[in-house]
């Protein structure tokens, strides 16, 4: 069994692998993000008692993507936990030019948080570990190296799950990182560079089972360069197979992503696109990923953890049907003012589409669960 946890954290990610091997359960975390006073991540795992953790991974070091390191060592520390591997992105060694990273991506004021961060990675590295010989976790970057064979395929990274590095290889990065420090505006497109793209294999009677995280994947040229390394190390089998598809930079328009994915996935295969986002907003999910994912793949389930700025206009329609009554968005708020008969609960979710939501796997198929328990609005 294999199952994939995508946590509602608005405008970043958190998501947790868990599969059945062996008989026992094993887990790893793809980036963690802190919202408001809680990290999600660390709810999760507390609610179930989960310690032991295969691998940590962070795509790249935006602040979206790790704000909840230092409570999630905490956790681990705390509850005696173990971890293997804390898997990172390429940063280059030179000190001078790490220091300048940090100078341009974060403010004074949140140098504080960003060293907690820092402080947390090097907590991971000392964790208890399960696996290794010196009983330590250990520290590892899982670049691309051209490899585009299925003996790109990692089976030590989390058991009963395969990972192939996508991108990118250590000399692009450390290039690509050179250029973006000469922009006027370098800060979104810098650590984007060097996000961790990679592949995921689950294999049981029915065959095999892939998924693409892309992280926050957007410079131009380098979709061409994922698609075609997963199409190699793949042997063509995510055409058919894929099951989870990160959508990359959380559904922002690219033009690149839209004509590799058309070329990599066939129209009829049935997979979850999932995409991470704020509510409202216009750019994070655009509009256009959206058409793109709709139009595209027939079978496709598009699942936003919140709801865009695009599909705001379906969600009112929706919430008018749910309680009975008809008008519009001032019709709507004042009916839920004034009627105190309307449970909290019923409205709580109000701006979330999909919420959290999970892939699993077994020997029967494959099934789509949301919190919500809505469907997306596109595709009614």
């Amino acid at each position: 069994m294999f199952e994939l946890h995508i946590l509602n954290v608005d405008l970043g990610d958190s998501i947790i692998l868990h599969s059945q091997h062996d008989g026992k359960s094993y887990y790893s975390l793809i980036d963690c993000k802190k919202v408001a006073d809680k990290t999600p991540t660390v709810e999760f795992l507390k609610e179930r008692n989960i310690t032991d953790i295969c691998s940590i991974f962070l795509t790249h070091f935006h602040h979206d993507h790790c704000s909840g390191f230092p409570e999630l060592y905490k956790y681990l520390k705390q509850s005696h936990g173990t971890l293997n591997y804390y898997i990172s992105p390429y940063l280059p060694p030179e000190i001078d030019l790490r220091r300048r990273i940090v100078e341009l991506l974060y403010n004074k004021a949140m140098v504080p948080s960003v060293d907690n961060i820092f402080n947390a990675i090097d907590g991971f590295k000392k964790l208890p570990s399960t696996i290794h010989e010196d009983g330590t976790a250990k520290a590892i970057h899982m670049h691309y190296e051209h490899n585009r064979t299925p003996s790109a395929w990692r089976t030590d990274i989390h058991p009963g799950i395969s990972i192939a590095p996508v991108s990118p290889d250590p000399e692009t990065a450390f290039n690509y990182i050179n250029s973006a420090l000469r922009d006027s505006n370098p800060h979104g497109k810098l650590l984007n560079a060097t996000s961790h793209t990679f592949l995921i294999k689950y294999q049981n009677s029915l065959g095999s089972h892939i998924g693409l995280f892309t992280g926050d994947l957007e410079k131009a040229g380098k979709w061409s360069e994922a698609k075609n390394t997963c199409l190699k190390i793949t042997q063509e089998a995510v055409r058919d197979n894929i099951r989870i598809l990160k959508i990359a930079h959380h559904g922002s328009a690219q033009v690149d992503m839209e004509r590799c994915l058309k070329e990599m996935i066939n129209m009829e295969t049935r997979f979850l696109a999932s995409i991470s986002c704020p509510p409202g907003s216009r750019h994070h999910p655009s509009e256009k990923t959206l058409n793109f994912l709709k139009n595209n793949f027939q079978e496709c389930i598009i699942a936003c953890t919140n709801i865009s700025a695009f599909c705001e206009s379906f969600v009112l329609q929706d919430n008018l049907e749910y309680f009975g009554i008809s008008g519009d968005e001032d019709t709507f708020l004042e009916y839920v003012n004034n009627d105190k008969s309307v449970e909290l609960a019923d409205i709580d979710n109000i701006n979330e589409c999909a919420g959290d939501h999970s892939l699993s796997i077994t020997e029967s198929g494959f099934q789509y669960k949301s919190s919500t328990g809505r469907s997306c609005f596109l595709k009614k």
